[in-house]
């Protein structure tokens, strides 16, 4: 069962619901924005899946601010995001709510640069340095 899935069932049952096969895969396609299990682990969240995590679930998420609203999204930076963030997260033109600590600090270190952060972890994965 990959991440996602495993994450959904456990906070469905956090919120009493039945958890049969047909209400994982519907509530699976309102929290996650990109529901294909590829082998990727796309943690990206709907607005609803953030409201849910946020409201329903009373789960602490972290703000960070860019710099400068992103003018352009493209799929290597949600590609790169895909790759360096391994818990939830939220994205918008003007900031990424994420619900680690310690990847809300790490991105507040790189001055809310998503570019300079995926590219500085992705460096450390590719030297086998980390700095997790």
């Amino acid at each position: 069962m990959n991440q996602k899935l495993q994450l959904t069932k456990t906070l469905l049952n956090e919120l009493n619901v039945v958890v049969n096969e047909k209400q994982l895969k519907s509530w699976y396609l309102l929290w996650w924005l990109n529901p294909r299990d590829n082998g990727t682990n796309s943690m990206r969240l709907t607005e609803r899946g953030l409201d849910d995590f946020e409201q329903k679930l009373g789960l602490k998420s972290y703000q960070v601010d860019f710099p400068k609203p992103i003018e352009n999204f493209h799929n290597k930076l949600f590609l790169d995001l895909d790759r360096t963030i391994s818990g939830p997260y939220f994205l918008t033109r003007k900031y990424i709510k994420v619900f680690a600590e310690k990847t809300a600090v790490q991105l507040v270190l790189f001055g809310g640069d998503i570019k300079k952060y995926t590219k500085s972890k992705e460096m450390s994965q590719k030297y086998n340095t980390k700095i997790d």
